[in-house]
C-alpha cells in the first residue's frame, strides 16, 4: 500500500479534484469553455481528438476524463485553470500534501510520460490514492454522479467507459482506471452497500500494477468483498468464466511511457487472428453438436430436394 508507483491515468483524479474545487468556489461553471492549445491537441491516446483552436466546455472535460480518460482534455483543463501544465502540476502536488498524500508528487495533469516535464519523478502510492478517493466523495458529493457514467455523447459519437467494474458488481459507482506499459493496470474504485437496517457503508479500493485489466478488476472485486464481509455482508462477486482484453481497450486505457512501447500492428493482428480462430472453433463444435442432436430426433430424415432420387 505504501510502495511508490507511477500513477498513470489515476493522476486525473487530482486534476478532477482541482476542477471540482474551482466549480465549488465559482471560479468556473460547467458551461465555461476553455481553448484547446497545440500541446493539448498533440497528446497521445486515449483522447477526445480535440483540434487546436477550438473550445470545449468544462462539463465535457469532466466527462471525457472520467469516462474516456482523455489526455488532451486533461491538458486543456490544466491550461484553462492555471495557465500551463507545469503550474497546474505544482498546485496538484500542493493539494495532495494538504490532503495527507505525503508520498505523492505530480508532474502533469494526465499521467502521460510527457516530454515537456520530468515525469520520472511523478509517483504516488495506493494508500495516497485511496486518501484522494475519500477526499473526492467527502468534499464534492454534488459531482460524484459523473463517476457513475458508463457513456456520454460528443461530436455525434458515443464514448463508452473503460471501467468495466461499473457493470460487474452491485454498488460500484466509480472511480478511475489507469494503464501504462511499465507500471501496468491500475484502478481506484468505490462501492456502497446497505445493511439490513438500510445503513450505507462505502469502501474504497486501489489496485496498482495489475498484469491485465481482468486480473486488476478481479483483485479489486476480491478486496471489496473482503472488506464488506468484515462488515457483515455476504460475498457477491463471482469471477467471469472468460474475459478478453482487446487492443481497443489497450489503446484507449493506456497512458504510455512512449509510443515505441505500444503493441505493434503485427502483434495486434496476430492476437486478433488467434482470438477469432478460437471463437470460430468453439462455434463450429457447437454447431456440429447441435446438428447431431437434431439428426437423433429425426429432424433430417427426409431427403433434400437437391438429392437425386433412385
Amino acid at each position: 500500500a505504501t510502495a511508490q508507483r507511477y500513477p498513470a491515468s489515476l493522476t486525473k483524479k487530482m486534476t478532477l479534484y482541482l476542477m471540482f474545487d474551482a466549480l465549488k468556489k465559482k471560479r468556473i461553471t460547467l458551461k465555461t469553455h476553455f481553448p484547446v492549445s497545440n500541446r493539448a491537441a498533440r497528446q497521445q491516446p486515449s483522447k477526445l481528438w480535440l483540434k487546436a483552436g477550438q473550445t470545449v466546455s468544462v462539463e465535457t472535460l469532466l466527462k471525457s476524463m472520467i469516462v474516456k480518460s482523455a489526455n488532451d482534455c486533461a491538458v486543456v483543463a490544466a491550461e484553462g485553470l492555471y495557465g500551463s501544465v507545469e503550474n497546474f502540476a505544482k498546485m496538484m502536488t500542493k493539494k495532495a500534501h494538504e490532503l495527507g498524500m505525503t508520498h505523492t508528487i505530480f508532474k502533469n495533469s494526465s499521467g502521460l510520460n510527457d516530454r515537456h516535464t520530468n515525469d520520472k519523478r511523478q509517483f504516488t502510492t495506493a494508500k495516497d490514492m485511496s486518501v484522494l478517493g475519500i477526499a473526492l466523495y467527502r468534499d464534492f458529493p454534488e459531482y460524484m454522479h459523473y463517476f457513475k457514467l458508463k457513456e456520454f455523447s460528443y461530436g455525434g459519437r458515443i464514448i463508452k467507459t473503460h471501467n468495466r467494474m461499473l457493470n460487474d458488481q452491485h454498488g460500484i459507482d466509480g472511480l478511475k482506471t489507469g494503464y501504462a506499459i511499465a507500471p501496468g493496470f491500475n484502478i481506484s474504485t468505490s462501492a456502497i452497500r446497505y445493511n439490513k437496517q438500510n445503513k450505507p457503508y462505502r469502501l474504497f479500493v486501489v489496485v496498482m500494477g495489475g498484469k491485465t485489466a481482468r486480473s486488476r478488476d478481479q483483485r479489486a472485486h476480491e478486496l471489496l468483498d473482503y472488506g464488506f464481509q468484515k462488515l457483515g455482508f455476504e460475498q457477491q462477486y463471482q469471477p467471469p468464466v472468460q474475459a478478453f482484453t482487446t487492443f481497443d481497450d489497450l489503446l484507449d486505457e493506456q497512458t504510455q511511457n512512449s509510443r515505441r512501447s505500444a503493441p505493434t500492428l503485427q502483434k495486434v493482428s496476430a492476437i486478433h487472428k488467434k482470438t477469432t480462430q478460437k471463437r470460430y472453433n468453439v462455434l463450429s463444435k457447437n454447431m456440429v453438436k447441435s446438428l447431431n442432436t437434431l439428426k437423433k430426433v429425426g429432424m433430417f430424415r427426409q431427403k433434400s430436394r437437391f438429392q437425386k432420387t433412385r
